[in-house]
């Protein structure tokens, strides 16, 4: 971070030849030095108290080691003779014209100048947490420490007591976060990040990427991360997928979680990539064999066979033929009489007989119907002209 072919690197070209002719002055200028300038110089001497640079002025200027030891570890490990370094000059003693400088003032300069840029651009960069506070991760940019508020880390645990939250934080020490510079001010040393849209930004670049390359009839692995009442969402390595409850299992499923729980791995099917949506659509069920086609080879169209009613709606009646297998009577094939509901002839649970009108294999849906079998014969509604008597109602 701290050498000029590193930042050139993160500098636009312009941004970098104006960096480089402010290090810059002409020889002439650097005669007579003034405190603040900062120059460009070569390491020409390094001893346990001192580095002497050389900035083209009368006398080299020197570093104390008190400045050194404020650098960190491999920068000062890289100092060498004869390497050209980014300087500012602290004071010149009138008396010795010796002139004090600052290296580690310098490269605060230079991360500064990275800071701005950064925060233009929205480019992520890791740093490294050093401390925390009840507000938030106290970390290390360069020379420079800044600040990451609890509001913009990423996955906080929701309602932590004070002491919990501090625990939490006390988690991050050492590591080396991704972050997005969000402020900058160089007058009141103020350097603020936020971890929680450096993981939005990596979650979207992820997501495109998968989304690139993915394709329906991929097998997928992944972490549960979530359930609602309508399904899962499968963490794909920071990519969201979602497995709609209708394709958990085969059979009818009323409980997500009596499928899979958060935090379980799972393998998938991708069954849907809508690229523009963005979205990612996963079956388990389908990576499973189909027992309702082994189930149903066994019945015919016409056979009437015993069934138990699973639930009753306005428009007809739920019938399950053996688990895992289910078939609807529509109202229309129920021996209703004028005026009569469904409910009014079904309850759940009921044990009825019913004849297989149509088997649907690709669409897995089976018709059923009531009217002409053995057991509603005699209920059926009378001709049109004439009105059912109580007696003449059908019970379950």
């Amino acid at each position: 971070m701290h050498d000029n072919s590193h930042l050139q690197d993160v500098l636009t070209d312009e941004d970098f030849q104006l960096f480089q002719e402010w290090l810059r002055r002409p020889t002439k200028a650097l005669l007579h030095p003034r405190r603040g300038e900062i120059v460009e110089g070569t390491i020409v001497q390094i001893s346990p108290t001192e580095i002497l640079v050389d900035i083209g002025a009368k006398r080299d200027g020197f570093v104390p080691s008190r400045d050194v030891d404020l650098l960190p570890e491999d920068v000062r490990a890289s100092l060498h003779v004869g390497m050209r370094v980014p300087v500012i000059v602290r004071r010149v003693y009138e008396d010795t014209e010796d002139i004090e400088l600052s290296l580690s003032q310098a490269y605060q300069e230079q991360d500064w100048v990275q800071a701005h840029h950064l925060q233009e651009s929205k480019e992520i960069v890791e740093c490294r947490v050093l401390t925390y506070n009840k507000g938030g991760l106290i970390i290390q940019f360069g020379q420079l420490r800044g600040f990451v508020p609890l509001s913009h880390l990423a996955n906080v645990p929701k309602h932590l007591t004070p002491e919990e939250r501090l625990q939490y934080l006390s988690t991050f020490v050492g590591q080396t976060l991704p972050v997005v510079i969000l402020e900058v001010d160089r007058a009141r040393r103020r350097l603020i990040a936020s971890h929680r849209e450096a993981v939005h930004i990596l979650r979207e670049r992820r997501k495109d990427e998968l989304l690139a390359t993915l394709k329906e009839g991929d097998v997928v692995e992944g972490v549960v991360r979530n359930i609602t009442h309508f399904g899962a969402f499968v963490d794909l390595n920071g990519v969201d997928g979602l497995i709609h409850r209708s394709e958990l299992a085969w059979e009818r499923v009323n409980n997500v979680a009596d499928v899979v729980q958060p935090g379980q791995t799972v393998k998938a099917l991708v069954i849907k990539v809508d690229r523009e949506q963005r979205r990612i659509g996963l079956s388990l069920k389908r990576l499973q064999p189909n027992p309702w086609e082994e189930r149903v080879r066994k019945y015919r169209v016409g056979d009437i066979v015993p069934a138990t009613i699973t639930n009753v709606t306005d428009f007809g009646a739920f019938a399950r033929l053996e688990e895992g297998l289910e078939g609807l009577i529509h109202r229309s094939e129920l021996p209703l009489q004028k005026g009569q509901k469904p409910q009014d002839l079904l309850r759940r649970g009921d044990q009825v007989m019913v004849r297989i009108l149509h088997i649907d294999p690709q669409r897995q849906r089976i018709s059923l119907g009531m009217r002409g079998v053995p057991q509603w014969e005699e209920t059926e509604e009378s001709p049109a002209d004439s009105s059912p008597t109580p007696d003449e109602t059908p019970t379950a």
